[in-house]
């Protein structure tokens, strides 16, 4: 079973009494106001004891928008990108 699949870390969340609009931010990523959004609920996520699964479900779903684990759009993408190089690596060895 995948984490797709396994959702009861949900109830375990920080965020499950927050309001979802938090974790997306209107501005424009990439801009200072963008950041500024991001600091609450990148806070909130700080302390959750089921971010790794968080990471994993936006990972599994491709989320595109919204902060996840932590993660913003870009972030996300970094860790992606260090995710596949990590998986190469391992191959090659």
């Amino acid at each position: 079973m995948t984490t797709v699949t396994m959702l009861g870390w949900r109830d375990r969340a920080a965020c499950r009494t927050a309001e979802a609009d938090l974790f997306f931010p209107e501005a424009e990523p990439g801009t200072e106001a963008y950041r500024q959004q991001a600091q609450a609920p990148k806070a909130v996520c700080a302390g959750c004891p089921v971010r790794w699964h968080c990471g994993e479900y936006a990972a599994g779903t491709y989320q595109k928008h919204g902060i996840w684990a932590g993660l913003d759009e870009a972030e996300r993408h970094q860790e992606g990108r260090r995710r596949a190089r990590r998986r190469r690596e391992r191959t090659a060895a």
